[in-house]
C-alpha cells in the first residue's frame, strides 16, 4: 500500500498546507451522493491517503492550487445537477469527444455520479495558464459553464486555502470512481498510474496546445460561444436566444445597419430558420437606443460554450462597456469556522479578495471593496438586480466547514503529536540531549525541551503567542520539571504519551 500512496500523492500533488475530507456519504433521493465537507489545515499524511484508497472513513479532497500559485493537475467537474450546464453525456460519450479533439484529459467517474475530466502535468505549471486551457477545453466539449478546479489563480491571504475536489479511487479494490482509457476500458488503480504517465502534458506543450482551428475563423473576433455555434449551428429549442446573441455581436461589429448580416446568419446557422417577422422583432429590440443590451451568457445555447477568460480578449466579447457584467464575479467560497464565524472569498478579473458578511450583502460596502481590490468602479445596481446577483453567487457558493481540529489549539495538538513521534524517542533521560524527547515507560510520560518544540512549530509555519502554547500544554496535562542530566540542570516538559505511540510496537 505504501507504494500506491506514494504514487497517488505524486499524481495528485496539491496544496502543501491543507486538504479536504468528505464524510458521512449518503445517496439522496435524487441519486446525488452527499455528505459533509471539512477543510483540514494540515499537510496530508500518508495514512489519510491510505484510508481513502482502502475506503476506510472519509473521502479525500485535494486542493490543486499549490503555494506558489502553480498546479500539477486540474479538473473539469461535470455534474447532472448543474443548473446552467448539466451533464447530458455518458463517460464513454465524453471520452469519444476527448479522442476526437485529441485533448490531454482523463475521464473519471465522480463521487456524485458525474464525471471529472483531469489534466495532469509533468511539472509545476502556472494556475492561470492551466485554468485558461482547461476552460477552453470545457467550452469545446460543450460544458463551458462547468466548474473548473483549481477555482482560484491565487489566494487572498492565509485564510484562503482554496477549493478542493474529491479525488478518485476511493475504496480502490471495489471502487465506482474509476478512470477509463481512450478505448473506454475501466482502469484499475495501477493501470491508472501508468495511464497518467502517458497522458501527462508538459508546460511548453500546454502553452502551444491550440483548438481554435476547430472553429469557424470568420468569427474569431466574436465571443468563443458564438464562434462555436457558427461552426455547429443552432437547432430548434434555442433558435431565438441563439439569434439574439448573434444580433448583439452584429450590432457591436456593424452598428445599427446589421439587419442584413443577421438575416444571413438566420439562413445559414439556424436550423430551421426563424420566420422573417421573428428576426425583425429581434432586430427592433436590439436597436433600441434607450437601453444597452448584453450577451445572455448564462442562458442556452451559449452557456454551453462559454469561455469568459478568452471572451474578454475578443474584440466583440464581454468588455468594460458591459457595466457590472464585465466584473464577472466568480468562485464565491464560504469558510465556516469552528466557532461559527463565516469568512467569504470572491474572485473577479483574476483577482481574489476577502469579504465579511456585511461587505457581501451590502452593495454600498461591496462597491468600496471592489474599488480597493480592483481599482475600478462598480456601477450600483437596482435592488432587484443586486438580489439576483447575490442569489446567483450563493447558488454556486462552495461551503467548507473548519472542524474543531482546525482551531489553533486543535492544530497545536496535532503538531505536538507529530513532534513527539517524528523520530523514535529514547528510553533514557540522557537521550534528550540528541533527540526530540525520551520516554519514561514507568510513568508513561514523554519528556521534551520547550526550545525544541518551538523550533519545530516555527519550521512548520505554526506561529502563535508562546503564552497560548504554554496554556494549551497545561490544559493537555503538561507539566514543567527540572532534571539533572550529566551534571547539568535542564528544565523539561512532560506529557502523557500519545495514543499512536502506545499502539506502536516500540513499547
Amino acid at each position: 500500500m505504501k507504494d500506491k500512496v506514494k504514487k497517488f500523492l505524486k499524481i495528485f500533488d496539491g496544496y502543501e498546507l491543507a486538504y479536504g475530507q468528505h464524510r458521512g456519504l449518503i445517496e439522496s433521493s435524487t441519486g446525488k451522493v452527499e455528505g459533509k465537507g471539512d477543510t483540514i489545515p494540515l499537510p496530508i499524511e500518508d495514512n489519510i491517503v491510505e484510508n481513502h484508497l482502502s475506503g476506510d472513513g472519509s473521502s479525500l479532497g485535494i486542493i490543486p492550487l499549490k503555494l506558489q500559485d502553480t498546479v500539477r493537475f486540474a479538473a473539469i467537474d461535470l455534474d447532472h445537477k448543474n443548473p446552467q450546464n448539466p451533464l447530458t453525456h455518458t463517460i464513454e460519450e465524453l471520452q469519444k469527444k476527448i479522442n476526437d479533439f485529441q485533448l490531454p484529459l482523463i475521464a473519471c467517474q465522480s463521487k456524485s455520479k458525474g464525471v471529472h475530466l483531469y489534466c495532469f502535468a509533468k511539472e509545476d505549471i502556472s494556475a492561470k495558464l492551466m485554468i485558461a486551457k482547461v476552460s477552453e477545453w470545457a467550452s469545446l466539449l460543450g460544458y463551458g459553464s462547468s466548474e473548473i478546479f483549481p477555482k482560484q489563480t491565487s489566494r487572498a491571504g492565509k485564510g484562503d486555502k482554496g477549493s478542493w475536489i474529491n479525488v478518485p479511487y476511493y475504496d480502490y479494490k471495489d471502487t465506482v470512481r474509476y478512470a477509463i482509457d481512450h478505448e473506454f476500458k475501466p482502469l484499475s488503480l495501477d493501470e491508472f498510474f501508468k495511464y497518467v504517465e502517458v497522458c501527462s502534458i508538459g508546460k511548453e506543450h500546454l502553452q502551444d496546445f491550440k483548438v481554435e482551428d476547430q472553429y469557424d475563423q470568420d468569427y474569431k473576433d466574436a465571443p468563443p460561444c458564438l464562434q462555436a455555434l457558427a461552426t455547429l449551428g443552432i437547432d430548434d429549442g434555442s433558435r431565438n436566444n441563439g439569434l439574439y446573441n448573434f444580433a448583439i455581436y452584429c450590432k457591436k461589429k456593424y452598428g445599427d445597419n446589421f439587419e442584413e448580416k443577421l438575416m444571413e446568419i438566420n439562413g445559414t446557422l439556424i436550423r430551421p430558420s426563424l420566420k422573417a417577422s421573428e428576426v425583425e422583432s429581434i432586430v427592433r429590440s436590439v436597436k433600441k437606443s434607450d437601453k444597452e443590451y448584453f450577451y445572455k451568457c448564462n442562458e442556452y445555447p451559449i452557456v454551453q460554450y462559454c469561455n469568459k477568460t478568452e471572451c474578454k480578449n475578443r474584440k466583440f466579447g464581454i468588455c468594460q462597456g458591459m457595466g457590472t457584467s464585465a466584473f464577472d464575479l466568480q468562485n464565491l467560497t464560504k469558510y465556516l469556522s469552528y466557532d461559527g464565524t463565516a469568512t467569504w472569498y470572491l474572485e473577479s478579473q483574476g483577482v481574489r479578495f476577502k469579504l465579511t458578511t456585511d461587505e457581501l450583502t451590502s452593495q454600498a460596502l461591496f462597491r468600496k471593496k471592489i474599488i480597493v481590490a480592483l481599482g475600478q468602479l462598480w456601477i450600483t445596481q437596482k435592488a432587484k438586480d443586486w438580489d439576483n446577483t447575490l442569489t446567483g453567487l450563493l447558488a454556486k457558493c462552495e461551503v467548507y466547514s473548519n472542524p474543531i481540529d482546525a482551531s489553533p489549539q486543535g492544530q497545536f495538538s496535532a503538531y505536538l503529536d507529530s513532534f513527539l513521534l517524528d523520530s523514535p524517542p529514547g528510553d533514557q533521560k540522557e537521550d534528550i540531549l540528541r533527540r526530540h524527547c525520551f520516554y519514561d515507560k514507568k510513568e508513561n510520560l514523554m519528556y521534551f525541551r520547550s526550545t525544541k518544540l518551538f523550533e519545530y512549530l516555527k519550521n512548520r509555519g505554526f506561529r502563535h503567542p508562546e503564552d497560548s502554547v504554554w496554556s494549551w500544554l497545561r490544559e493537555m496535562g503538561g507539566k514543567s520539571k527540572q532534571m539533572t542530566i550529566k551534571g547539568k540542570s535542564i528544565r523539561l516538559w512532560s506529557i502523557a504519551a500519545p495514543d499512536k505511540f502506545l499502539d506502536d510496537d516500540t513499547i
